[in-house]
């Protein structure tokens, strides 16, 4: 409920707060993978996009002061506007994320803001993979990954979620090279392939 009432108000602080309750029990994503992320895109988090804009669908960047009467250039919309898009440079990502609040908002609103920097419209072709990939390396870390959901145009959209592994279990190998008689096999676990042996039956 303090999702859908924060959406149509538009409230980020309230959807922060109801994202990180129910975030609780989950695994974290942790400062230092959230550095190293941030390291991966340098100076340009949003490629051929915006920061500001992109950034500003997630995070405050004034207040409703600045937004009435004018900031004079000095809220942080102006600033990562300045420091970002017009003098690119200026700015790293990892310092970015120090003055939005990336390092230590909820893990959904981090995951939204990797997909946006990932999309086609940020990036695309060699150099998308290549970040999606170096992206995955860390976020593999914590069990999380940006997994290909579907395609826009012939190309991929990326999708923040836990990591899919495989069935626990080791892999068993039989050989069997008995002349006789051979025995008799059961399944006891038919998720990971654990197998029961019944010694062979003698001939009637």
């Amino acid at each position: 409920m303090a999702l859908k009432f924060a959406g149509s108000r538009g409230d980020i602080a309230l959807d922060e707060a109801a994202r990180k309750v129910l975030e609780g029990d989950d695994p974290p994503l942790s400062h230092i993978t959230r550095r190293d992320l941030a390291r991966v895109f340098g100076d340009d988090l949003a490629g051929e996009r915006s920061t500001m804009e992109m950034v500003g669908r997630y995070f405050p960047l004034s207040t409703p002061i600045e937004d009435f009467l004018g900031s004079s250039g000095r809220s942080l919309r102006d600033q990562i506007t300045r420091h970002m898009d017009q003098y690119p440079g200026d700015w790293s990502v990892e310092y970015l994320f120090g003055e939005i609040g990336a390092f230590d908002c909820s893990r959904a609103r981090f995951g939204a803001l990797l997909e946006e920097a990932v999309h086609p419209l940020s990036r695309s072709g060699e150099e998308q993979l290549r970040t999606v990939a170096a992206l995955n390396k860390i976020l593999a870390r914590d069990g999380y990954e940006l997994a290909h959901e579907s395609e826009l145009s012939g190309h991929p959209i990326f999708s923040f979620r836990p990591l899919v592994r495989g069935v626990g279990g080791r892999p068993k190998n039989l050989i069997f090279a008995s002349r006789g008689r051979k025995p008799e096999i059961g399944f006891a676990d038919a998720i990971n392939n654990d197998i029961v042996i019944y010694p062979a039956k003698k001939a009637a």
